[in-house]
């Protein structure tokens, strides 16, 4: 029984490999991306919008007075 690349015509075996090649390159393309794509994102420090969700502590001017005053004497 013949195969199809039997009656596959000559003259379009440099097509098949130009195909063949170009769906290479893509393909390696694609995982080029991925890759810098995950470096970048994994080499960030974090958001500055992380510190602002940071609990702010309320101190009065009273208390940071006698915090002063205690370590002068």
């Amino acid at each position: 029984m013949a195969s199809n690349l039997d009656y596959l015509n000559p003259a379009l075996i440099p097509l098949e490999e130009k195909v063949k090649a170009y769906l290479e390159a893509e393909e390696e393309l694609e995982k080029a991306q991925i890759e810098a794509r995950s470096l970048s994102t994994s080499d960030l420090p974090p958001p500055p919008t992380a510190l602002s969700n940071a609990p702010l502590q309320v101190v009065s001017i009273s208390t940071l007075m006698s915090y002063s005053s205690a370590s002068i004497t």
